[in-house]
């Protein structure tokens, strides 16, 4: 993959909640669709913004989503990369460009979850347990920050999770939220915890 922060966080986006998708063989109405589906206006608008600054055309905003079709776009991500939900790989790039990725797709699949004194963390859920434990090997070899990976009771669905004060600090500087209430909740967690 081409270095650079936009391209790096389409990546991830599509990855966690996109789609690269065209029609089945023996439809005969041909299309291909390029898109993110999310509830966030923010997360939305960055990924017009990010593809517009990579492909110079502009994805459509509309009801939770934003998408367009193109088939050159299309044979452009899928030459290397596959984005479906248990296929998607995180892509071998730099450490700066590496934080733009993780941050977009923190933004999509992540939580901070705020219990004063009791639970703070932050987590990701995923399907594709292969590219889940690879960001756990890239926060803790790239970012020092360490977590955990676990498999749910929801059979087939697997979490990571990260812990701690420091680890919450680290992520928050070196990587961050686009989205404003995971942003908000990380410095609540952080803020939370009692002064030694």
């Amino acid at each position: 993959m081409e270095s650079n922060n936009d391209l790096a966080s389409l990546h991830a986006y599509l990855c966690a909640d996109g789609y690269v998708i065209k029609n089945p063989p023996m439809q005969r109405k041909k299309y291909y669709r390029i898109g993110l589906r999310n509830t966030n206006a923010i997360l939305l608008r960055d990924f017009q913004l990010k593809f517009f600054n990579t492909f110079n055309i502009e994805p459509h905003i509309r009801e939770g989503r934003c998408e367009l079709g193109s088939k050159e776009i299309y044979l452009f991500l899928t030459k290397e990369y596959n984005f479906y939900s248990r296929g998607w790989v995180v892509p071998n790039i730099q450490k700066e460009f590496m934080s733009a990725w993780l941050r977009s797709f923190f933004d999509c699949e992540g939580w901070v979850l705020v219990r004063v004194a009791v639970d703070r963390h932050i987590g990701a859920d995923s399907v594709n347990k292969c590219g889940l434990f690879r960001i756990k090997e890239i926060l803790e070899n790239e970012f020092e920050i360490s977590s955990k990976f676990r498999e749910t009771n929801r059979g087939g669905i697997f979490r990571l999770l990260i812990y701690g004060k420091e680890n919450l600090i680290k992520l928050q500087k070196e990587i961050g939220f686009l989205h404003p209430d995971k942003r908000k909740k990380l410095i609540r967690a952080i803020d939370s915890y009692v002064l030694k």
